[in-house]
């Protein structure tokens, strides 16, 4: 993806779904936010679709830290959700696209994203990077995907986990940006019956307790299996200090990679 200069906007920012600005009052400078879901719940496709609309929004470059995914499959997620081409049909080279598909995806592919899929990075390596697109591009937005994947030891505990959050939040405040993050829910909390709350979040990572704003999406997963290509799902913001929490409706499209109202 290219990036152009810029200014990062202090103003709120769009998540792309209206329901959900509407709740939050988009997304703020400075707050961290949390999206939290089961296996396959969405959560990447939702962090990124966040940072798809700051960036196509405010034309300002987002940083997405794909910790998940490599490169390649981020960009492809990206274009799908973008172009509105199915996914199958991007990663299948072997298919022609129609010279419309081929404009779509083209424009799809300047959107100013700046994408990293290192494994796993350090707090210090993160804010180096962001600090430099900040100074050199703007900045609108952190994406880190997902928080397992951030310090130096993967298994050093709830207390390294919950320091991780405290230094997201930190990155939040010195750049003054919306950084997001996703956090995995346990067996534990998926073996629950109710919809997911903040008690579930609880179990799994303390990344709760320095979150401004939680977002547990509450949908079809691996462990129940997908009805079909589209389906509706429920965006539960379970903690907002910056106003109301409640539950969105919102459609998740697995053909196009991507959230819509």
């Amino acid at each position: 993806m290219n990036s152009e200069t810029s200014n990062a906007s202090t103003t709120a920012l769009t998540t792309g779904l209206t329901g959900l600005d509407n709740l939050l009052g988009g997304l703020r400078g400075g707050s961290l936010y949390a999206i939290a879901g089961r296996s396959s719940a969405g959560k990447s496709t939702l962090g990124l679709g966040f940072a798809r609309a700051v960036a196509r929004a405010s034309n300002v470059s987002c940083a997405v830290f794909s910790m998940q995914m490599a490169n390649p499959e981020t960009i492809l997620r990206t274009v799908a959700a973008e172009s509105s081409i199915r996914l199958e049909n991007l990663r299948a080279q072997s298919m022609a696209l129609t010279p419309d598909e081929q404009e779509r995806a083209e424009r799809a592919s300047y959107l100013p994203l700046m994408i990293s899929d290192t494994r796993k990075a350090s707090f210090e390596a993160l804010l180096g990077e962001c600090l430099t697109m900040k100074q050199d591009t703007g900045l609108g937005m952190v994406l880190v995907d997902s928080i397992d994947h951030v310090g130096l030891d993967r298994d050093g505990g709830r207390d390294e986990e919950a320091s991780n959050a405290q230094r997201l939040k930190y990155l939040a405040r010195e750049l003054d940006v919306p950084v997001v993050v996703t956090v995995h829910l346990d067996r534990l909390s998926r073996e629950l019956p109710e919809r997911p709350g903040l008690w579930n979040l609880w179990v799994s990572s303390p990344v709760e307790e320095s979150s401004d704003v939680v977002i547990l999406i509450d949908g079809p997963s691996d462990d129940t299996g997908f009805p079909g290509d589209e389906f509706e799902v429920e965006l539960h913001v379970a903690k907002n200090i910056h106003g109301e929490t409640g539950t969105v409706a919102a459609t998740r499209q697995l053909q196009f990679a991507r959230f819509v109202d």
